[in-house]
């Protein structure tokens, strides 16, 4: 009898943790010498870690080099001629940035110094 209710809770408690999955995005605005969006997507299940962040920048000068720093990571991406950025990143494992609320995004040029910055908040 105990050995049928062990098999059943241990069951019971698979079945939830295989059907548990969580999705979640933040959004920043970032602002300075230029405009900035970056968004965060997360869907999470007990299989499989997705997460994706995308960063746009515009009205910002044409062919500067910049350096998008979040949470840690960094990634960088030079200005078109109609100075806009863009940066895509997915990531399918748990390796990646730990983004969540109050989460600071700056994006720096090529001397280190800080152009635009935001903080993430739920979208």
């Amino acid at each position: 009898m105990k050995r049928n209710i062990i098999i059943l809770i241990s069951a019971a408690l698979m079945s939830a943790a295989i059907a548990q999955t969580g999705r979640a995005e933040f959004i920043t605005r970032m602002s300075g010498a230029g405009k900035a969006k970056a968004v965060w997507k997360t869907r999470d299940s007990a299989t499989q870690l997705q997460g994706e962040l995308e960063v746009e920048g515009e009205r910002m000068a044409r062919n500067m080099a910049v350096t998008v720093v979040i949470a840690g990571s960094s990634w960088s991406a030079t200005t078109d001629a109609l100075g806009r950025f863009r940066i895509t990143q997915r990531y399918n494992s748990a390796v990646r940035p730990n983004i969540g609320l109050g989460t600071v995004a700056v994006v720096k040029n090529v001397a280190g110094a800080t152009i635009l910055n935001g903080t993430f908040v739920a979208k």
